[in-house]
């Protein structure tokens, strides 16, 4: 009976075919930190719309502007439509808010293109026009709050008969005690209300001025500018010329 052949050994110096390896390649390193770059931004996006400190502060201005423009483009078109419903009985106080509301606007977006140019020409004093509104509606909110303040120490009797007789001038019709006793009433609420309004106004108006005032503090220090340097010839007679290693006496 004929037994199997095996076959032959191979020799022993002789190496072995090489085993299939599957490797996973790695990604590109531009892909992962493109991918932890978008989750960060969108992860710190909330910090970056609520807190100037936590974001560029380019970005805060911007946020600030927006907000303020929505608002104010909001209340302008209720006043416009309100003024279209009532077109046949204006009225003066309609027509003012709506005048204030359009001459607002228009400041506020001159000075929002101003803050945008600033940041692509790198220039610092287009920042200027954003500080001088911020400034200039701080100064009016602490005024109210002085008003307010005046009015809660024992002014009240005083401001509110102010008021009603600018009512009654506008109105041409004298109110009764019973009215006069109403508006009182109703001033008292509104003055209260409107004091926690200007306080929330005016610690708005101060972050908004510091993050406007950093920004331009950053492209001051980043981006020096050239200073100008007056043509005309110095008032006062040149000083005759000295040498400082020449003995005054021998």
């Amino acid at each position: 009976m004929a037994r199997p052949v095996r076959p032959p050994a191979p020799p022993s110096g002789s190496r072995r075919p090489p085993v299939n390896v599957y490797v996973t390649l790695p990604q590109e390193p531009g892909d992962e930190r493109r991918g932890s770059v978008v989750a960060q931004y969108f992860a710190a996006l909330p910090k970056m719309v609520c807190c100037f400190c936590c974001c560029p502060v380019f970005k805060c201005a911007i946020w600030l502007c927006i907000l303020e423009f929505v608002v104010s483009i909001y209340a302008w078109y209720t006043t416009f439509n309100l003024l279209i419903l009532t077109f046949e009985d204006l009225q003066i106080k309609d027509v003012v808010v709506l005048l204030m509301l359009t001459g607002w606007l228009i400041a506020l977006c001159s000075s929002s293109g101003a803050l945008i140019a600033a940041q692509y020409k790198k220039k610092a004093h287009w920042v200027l026009p954003r500080l001088i509104l911020q400034a200039g509606l701080l100064i009016i909110g602490f005024l109210v709050l002085f008003v307010e303040i005046a009015y809660f120490s024992g002014a009240s009797q005083r401001i509110n008969g102010w008021v009603i007789w600018i009512y009654e001038s506008f109105l041409d019709e004298p109110l009764t005690k019973e009215h006069r006793k109403e508006i009182h009433n109703e001033l008292k609420n509104i003055a209260l209300v409107l004091l926690m309004i200007v306080i929330a106004f005016i610690v708005y108006m101060a972050l908004g001025l510091c993050a406007t005032r950093k920004f331009q503090k950053d492209l001051e220090r980043d981006y020096p500018q050239f200073r100008l340097v007056s043509g005309q010839a110095p008032s006062a007679p040149p000083q005759p010329p000295t040498n400082p290693n020449y003995p005054k006496a021998i």
